[in-house]
């Protein structure tokens, strides 16, 4: 189960920090501006679909879920920890990391 909440999880962080990339990306003087707002859109499209996903799950592994989310969360505000290789590896940036925090943090206050 804990290799299935990280699956749902990654499904909601990764394409979040992407639509962040693609957000900070975004300039108006280039052709470039219609393919990264839609990739932008895409990705959170993709997030929200994984958030519905992840809702689900932690209706049965609760603890297991939020314990992950607050690994996260912990990361993001600059403690190592395990989900340190993984920002690491996929080159997060700060705006990326905050905004993976704030899609954490939502979840977590979700009442289910």
């Amino acid at each position: 189960m804990e290799e299935l909440v990280e699956l749902s999880i990654m499904n909601v962080i990764m394409p979040t920090a992407q639509a962040c990339h693609f957000s900070l990306s975004l300039n108006p003087k280039t052709e470039e501006l219609q393919g990264n707002a839609t990739m932008m859109k895409s990705s959170l499209l993709t997030a929200e679909k994984g958030v519905k996903v992840l809702q689900v799950l932690r209706r049965r592994e609760r603890d297991r879920v939020d314990g992950t989310l607050e690994s996260i969360r912990r990361t993001v505000e600059g403690e190592e920890g395990e989900w340190e290789v993984f920002f690491e590896k996929w080159g997060y940036g700060e705006e990326q990391k905050e905004k993976i925090g704030e899609v954490c943090d939502r979840i977590l206050n979700e009442n289910i």
